[in-house]
């Protein structure tokens, strides 16, 4: 299971790295999932989610800890927690991330 960025990025970076990991993983047969970060744009739509009920704590200790990030407005605890709450609505459940799939394989 491969997870990159977007293509629904304002920035250019992360749109090459989508770009890039397509074009490096377009023979291999497995589920590419692009994240969701505050970056993302209007377009990014979700539809597949994975619970996190036992990592929002751990992600938010993540953020903070690393320091280029936690600093930024849109790394606030709260947004973070209000997005993952937000996405776990969608999925029916308490907390959840939301992924676009470009390619689901599964496994038999």
């Amino acid at each position: 299971m491969i997870f990159t960025h977007s293509k629904h990025y304002l920035q250019l970076d992360h749109q090459t790295v989508y770009e890039s990991t397509l074009r490096a993983v377009h023979d291999m047969r497995t589920t590419i999932l692009c994240y969701e970060s505050p970056s993302v744009i209007v377009q990014f739509v979700p539809v597949y989610f994975i619970a996190v009920c036992g990592y929002v704590d751990v992600k938010i200790e993540a953020i903070r800890k690393q320091w280029d990030q936690h600093k930024k407005p849109y790394m606030n605890p709260d947004l973070i927690r209000g997005k993952m709450n937000f996405r776990g609505n969608q999925a029916k459940i308490d907390y959840a991330e939301g992924f676009e799939v470009v390619r689901m394989v599964s496994k038999i």
